[in-house]
């Protein structure tokens, strides 16, 4: 599975990313994909736009999504929604192994996509790569060209 990423999840980088997402700082979600839309724009433009689903209680916490907030100022096209949590269990708190069994849960609606163009599949940070491995694949298995942009890369998670 390759991961087009932008940043690795250390350092100052790790901070900001922090101060936004758990600090709940809704106005930081603007910057980090600032000086890469126009690329962006331009790479994904075919693509139909499907982001990792959020824990429906983070999102409640925090008063917005993560993932929705950094892309609001890249794509043109609103996301599709095909992806929703099946449970309500926080990944954050598990390990390797309970995290590929947790992702497991997911519910899709194929229907809402095009087979004729790729998906891009998004998400905010991958740690494990469980849950964009899951997605993929349901989306592979369907006959869909899946392509992965994620804004973070955890460091202990291979290139």
């Amino acid at each position: 599975m390759e991961i087009f990423t932008l940043f690795a999840y250390e350092e100052e980088p790790r901070q900001w990313f922090l101060q936004f997402k758990e600090g709940h700082d809704y106005c930081l979600g603007a910057i980090f994909l600032y000086g890469f839309r126009r690329k962006m724009r331009r790479k994904y433009r075919n693509f139909q736009i499907v982001y990792a689903p959020s824990h429906e209680n983070s999102v409640k916490n925090r008063g917005f999504n993560v993932i929705e907030t950094m892309m609001e100022n890249v794509f043109s096209s609103q996301p599709i929604p095909v992806f929703t949590k099946g449970n309500d269990v926080y990944q954050k708190r598990l390990n390797r192994e309970d995290r590929f069994k947790n992702v497991q849960d997911f519910r899709a609606d194929l229907s809402l996509l095009d087979k004729t163009k790729g998906v891009l599949l998004v998400d905010d940070l991958v740690t494990t790569g469980a849950t964009l491995s899951i997605l993929s694949q349901t989306l592979t298995k369907n006959g869909y060209i899946v392509q992965i942009f994620s804004v973070y890369r955890h460091k202990t998670l291979e290139s």
